[in-house]
């Protein structure tokens, strides 16, 4: 593979240098074993791991992509986009008709430990997550640990145990009950068998030290944190994964925070949208950062203000020809032109745009738009 992209030979042999004259020892009760060979190649963790990796892909890439174009293969079709192959960490997904002799499986079922096609909604669903929970606390002796151990190991550990699942679904209040009970019951040096006295109520001491509390953090916290992230994640990144999402739902999605259909990503919206609801964040959060004009939408964007001017100057934005157009075709050279579908009216809407003109700026950058 690496000859066939061309790498120098000397490079190459210092990988297989690498791979094949390792040496490794054990450490066994302080003490190091004598050196023996690495007889299986390059093993997980090891810092070449990731870059080996992605040249792997590589070639496999491109083998499925030749075999797609010969007929060999028949990719799957999502709306307007064929997808034969998606690359996860160090897992491969292949996507495309089951006519290859492959296994064909029902939902729900598992990938990468997710439940894919469970109803986040269902107890079930979060089973394995509880399960964890219980088991790891049966290996801890809350007895025998101090309270700064113990508020360590809740907010580390059982914190972080179903950060998986808290990035994809939204947690049910039952399910989050029940595992902050968990993690209470264990701060407070309680177990399965025996309760101790709660000095001070949980939602105290999961409050931030700035606010009084011990900082442990809430696990709901957690949750709306994780899944408001796939919107950030899909307003800076352009990989396949929200090219996808967006053919979906909509170029629109990450901005509006829409979705078309029913399914993960609407849960994750409905999530996004009742965070600004609860105003736990202001809807200006995110912003558009204006350079040569051409990514920023004028009337739909956030990006003069904290709110977008399609709300702020309702009467413009309705009688604009194009609602979507981009702030380069409305600023041409040094100064502001509009496409009205009727002539603006004395009183209100001439008053308006006015106020529009006021707080728009007058020069740009040539950087691209972020």
């Amino acid at each position: 593979m690496l000859h066939i992209l061309d790498f120098g030979d000397k490079w190459i042999s210092w990988i297989k240098a690498c791979l094949s004259s390792a040496r490794a020892s054990v450490l066994i009760n302080g003490n190091l074993s004598e050196e023996f060979s690495i007889l299986r190649g390059l093993q997980q963790g090891d810092p070449m791991e990731p870059f080996l990796f992605i040249i792997a892909m590589e070639g496999l890439h491109i083998a499925i992509d030749n075999l797609v174009k010969n007929g060999g293969f028949e990719s799957a079709k999502i709306r307007h986009m064929r997808l034969s192959d998606l690359f996860y960490a160090d897992d491969v997904m292949v996507g495309g008709e089951c006519s290859i002799g492959c296994k064909v499986e029902s939902l729900p079922f598992k990938y990468l430990g997710i439940p894919i096609g469970a109803s986040p909604k269902r107890v079930s669903t979060w089973e394995p997550i509880i399960s964890k929970f219980r088991k790891r606390l049966t290996r801890w002796k809350a007895n025998l640990m101090s309270i700064g151990g113990r508020s360590t190991l809740v907010s580390s550990v059982l914190g972080s145990i179903g950060n998986y699942f808290l990035s994809i679904f939204h947690m049910p209040k039952t399910i989050r009950n029940k595992l902050e009970a968990l993690r209470s019951s264990f701060f407070w040096g309680g177990s399965n068998n025996k309760r101790k006295i709660h000095r001070v109520k949980w939602d105290s001491v999961l409050t931030s030290k700035e606010s009084g509390g011990i900082g442990i953090g809430s696990l709901q916290t957690m949750n709306f944190a994780l899944l408001y992230k796939w919107r950030w994640r899909g307003l800076k990144e352009s990989d396949i994964l929200f090219r996808v999402i967006s053919d979906i739902h909509g170029g629109d999605c990450f901005y509006n925070m829409s979705a078309k259909s029913k399914g993960t990503w609407k849960n994750i919206m409905l999530v996004a949208n009742q965070i600004h609801h609860k105003a736990i964040l202001p809807r200006d959060v995110i912003s558009r950062k204006v350079g040569n004009r051409k990514l920023t939408r004028f009337w739909i964007d956030t990006w003069c203000g904290n709110q977008h001017l399609a709300s702020r100057f309702k009467r413009l934005f309705a009688i604009d020809t194009v609602k979507d157009c981009l702030i380069y075709e409305r600023h041409l050279d040094t100064s502001w032109t509009w496409k009205w579908r009727c002539d603006l009216r004395d009183g209100h809407e001439k008053e308006q745009l006015t106020n529009l003109l006021n707080i728009l700026p007058s020069t740009f950058t040539h950087e691209d738009d972020t």
